[in-house]
């Protein structure tokens, strides 16, 4: 997993993380038009549910996550994904 530049295998979990994330919440925008969701929401969710995935860590996934972002509403969707 790793893409030998400095980060080792976090970065490109980040990265991939967010991708996925992010192609899941536009699917569920379009399905979904009637509640309002944000793509943002799930890009984040994903980063931290694929880091927490691959580290086998998931408190330290969402911690790490919460702390890039600063945003501390997200910490439920973030609990849930973890």
């Amino acid at each position: 997993f790793s893409s030998g530049a400095p980060g080792g295998i976090f970065a490109p979990m980040l990265a991939l993380g967010t991708v996925l994330g992010t192609a899941f919440g536009m699917v569920a925008v379009e399905l979904f038009p009637q509640y309002h969701l944000e793509a943002g929401t799930f890009a984040i969710a994903g980063m931290g549910a694929l880091l927490a995935a691959s580290i086998r860590a998931p408190l330290t996934g969402i911690i790490l996550v919460l702390e890039m972002t600063d945003n501390y509403q997200l910490i439920l969707p973030m609990i849930i994904t973890g």
